[in-house]
């Protein structure tokens, strides 16, 4: 059987952060019960189409999944294992919010089947959540991670945002060591992007913030590494870090360009080597799923072996290790050298790539001008 990853949407929010773009909503609860029973339906009829595959890992996000009662999400994955080919080692994470944990829903959760527990921290300092439009403090954090090990989760990410506005060097490493000792296994560090139409976006427009220049953003980054390097998490993609042998499963298989189911409204899967997602409107989500022989779909796009190819050499050259030169040359019949040569000629004389015997890999230079890297390679 060939290994597949399972995304599960759910879009539903207490209250939109002020930086979000995503399509999730809040003050639409009342969807709920229709949502999650379409949900069912689109997990059940996959059956048939993966009955040649095994599930090796599940993510659960939104939105965040744990404002729902903790039934109903178990209802959710009781339908995976009743209809799916689910591995007994599966990674099974779910993304939380700290202001939705308890620890008696975090026990439910886990005796459910959820093994990997993603949470929002973000920051420590509450000026920056408040800017953020958080819906926790940082000891609602704390606590969670309390209650998450109490009840036996071994597996714990922290998500956290820099280049806030406002945010020195010494804010970011407050959160940071809140977080490792806190006692987390891996950590997701993202720099924050002003999105448009958000109301972090509105505001800059406004004039009341200015973000940080990219030598600050840079520098930021670069001290936060070592931070988490000295402390034994260790930098396997550009922006995750993870104690040994806690690297997330799920996104693995997105960054080695593997296959991938999405369900649930706005999901996007990447599966037989086409490309499609559903609504993101969660009526017409529901609506479609609930009309016979109409899949929840808005686009569908076949993808070629050149853009396979290119998408694959992308990806790969996100995480750390780099590129797995068989690996490439079993997937598409020739060696990386066949296809990229010159440009990888070019990009080892700039500093950027370097290579083994058995890979291909960005330089730490190269992974700071990883878009200008990438550009290199479009055909």
């Amino acid at each position: 059987m060939k290994d597949l990853g399972l995304y599960i949407n759910f879009p539903f929010c207490t209250k939109k952060c002020t930086y979000c773009d995503f399509h999730s909503f809040e003050g639409i609860q009342e969807y709920m019960p229709l949502y999650i029973d379409a949900l069912d339906k689109e997990i059940s009829s996959l059956s048939q189409m993966l009955i040649n595959y095994k599930i090796k890992t599940i993510f659960m996000g939104g939105g965040t999944p744990t404002i729902l009662h903790e039934d109903i999400l178990k209802k959710i994955l009781e339908t995976c294992h009743d209809k799916l080919n689910i591995s007994k080692e599966a990674e099974v994470t779910i993304e939380s919010n700290p202001s939705t944990l308890s620890q008696r829903k975090l026990s439910m959760l886990r005796s459910a089947g959820i093994n990997r527990l993603s949470i929002g921290f973000q920051a420590r300092q509450e000026k920056h959540l408040k800017t953020l439009g958080r819906q926790h403090t940082a000891q609602d954090f704390i606590s969670a991670v309390e209650w998450a090990r109490a009840e036996g989760f071994e597996n714990i990410n922290a998500d956290i945002l820099f280049s806030l506005p406002g945010q020195s060097n010494k804010d970011l490493s407050e959160t940071i060591i809140m977080a490792i000792e806190s006692s987390i296994t891996h950590l997701s560090l993202y720099s924050l992007k002003i999105e448009e139409k958000t109301p972090l976006y509105e505001a800059m427009l406004r004039g009341e913030f200015i973000l940080p220049e990219d030598d600050e953003d840079r520098k930021m980054l670069h001290e936060a590494r070592d931070q988490l390097s000295k402390n034994g998490f260790v930098r396997y993609e550009i922006s995750n870090y993870a104690r040994f042998g806690m690297e997330c499963a799920h996104n693995l298989l997105y960054w080695q360009n593997n296959e991938y189911i999405g369900c649930g409204s706005s999901a996007h899967s990447y599966f037989d080597n086409t490309r499609y997602a559903n609504h993101s409107d969660v009526k017409e989500y529901i609506r479609s799923i609930n009309k016979i022989g109409e899949r929840s779909r808005v686009f569908v796009e076949k993808v070629d072996k050149q853009e396979e190819r290119f998408e694959t050499l992308m990806l790969g050259l996100r995480l750390i290790k780099g590129i797995d030169k068989e690996s490439f040359k079993i997937r598409f019949g020739n060696e990386l050298n066949f296809y990229y040569k010159d440009k990888i000629k070019l990009l080892k004389e700039q500093g950027l790539l370097e290579e083994s015997n058995t890979k291909l890999y960005c330089t730490q230079k190269g992974l700071d001008l990883q878009n200008y890297v990438v550009l290199n390679f479009m055909e």
